[in-house]
């Protein structure tokens, strides 16, 4: 934990789930996931590839965590710096979000969804590069995902933490250089969650 932050970096469960059952098995419920015999242990941030050789398809995440009492009256939101390829959030059985794209950063907001001062559970399904199997999954196939030529590269690959900001926040920051006339631009996004 570092100020208005819960980071979620260090170890994780996971489930790879060779033949798309966890959703009908219902894995994104904490009871049933911790029901299934075969799960594994994984550092998040890294790629599946460094545990489970050359897997293509879908992986469950779980974390357990606890956010501060002081963290209450704040607006939350969920982070990943990136997740390979789609990801589907779940927190405490309800569903928070899904985002498709490796290579780029998502946050959800979880007000009303976390606890306070107990156990939250987080479970995160991950359909990750399909390179040479044959199979289709959720709509995505062979190569429909981008990946680099001989790495699959599939998982929570980049760090994940819970943020805690005051009701009305920036959100984005955007600036864009005017060479011609010598300037610099800047945009901001302004989020309000005081209502």
């Amino acid at each position: 934990m570092r100020g208005d932050q819960v980071v979620l970096n260090g170890d994780w469960r996971i489930i790879y789930d060779h033949d798309n059952q966890g959703m009908h098995k219902g894995w994104c419920d904490h009871n049933k996931y911790m029901q299934y015999f075969d799960v594994e242990h994984i550092k998040v941030p890294s790629c599946w590839e460094l545990y489970k050789q050359d897997y293509e398809g879908v992986g469950w995440y779980y974390r357990q965590f606890v956010i501060p009492k002081n963290m209450e009256n704040k607006h939350l939101r969920i982070c990943f710096n990136a997740v390979n390829y789609r990801a589907e959030i779940w927190l405490n059985g309800e569903s928070v979000g899904a985002h498709e794209g490796g290579y780029t950063d998502f946050q959800f907001s979880i007000d009303g969804i976390a606890r306070f001062d107990e156990e939250n559970h987080l479970i995160v399904r991950v359909i990750g590069p399909i390179i040479t199997r044959d199979v289709i999954i959720d709509g995505l196939g062979m190569n429909d995902m981008p990946h680099w030529r001989g790495a699959i590269a599939g998982g929570i690959w980049q760090s994940a933490s819970i943020v805690a900001s005051e009701k009305i926040y920036i959100k984005n920051v955007y600036i864009k250089p005017d060479i011609r006339h010598d300037q610099v631009h800047l945009y901001y996004i302004i989020d309000n969650h005081e209502c």
